[in-house]
């Protein structure tokens, strides 16, 4: 019978080491009539994010 091990239980880093993930998305849509038949609509959105590796607890 093989061993497997839940995906929860295993590390794919060291166990000195700490990693942090930071993602920041946002997103902004807007529409505006000007006529019986004619409207405006415009959209944009943002990301960034924040990966590190570090022997020290990153905050």
């Amino acid at each position: 019978m093989l061993n497997t091990m839940r995906a929860s239980s295993v590390r794919f880093s060291q166990p000195w080491q700490y990693y942090a993930l930071l993602d920041i998305f946002s997103k902004f849509r807007t529409e505006h009539d000007i006529a019986g038949k004619a409207m405006i609509y415009a959209a944009c959105s943002a990301m960034r994010a924040r990966n590190a590796i570090s022997t020290k607890p990153i905050s």
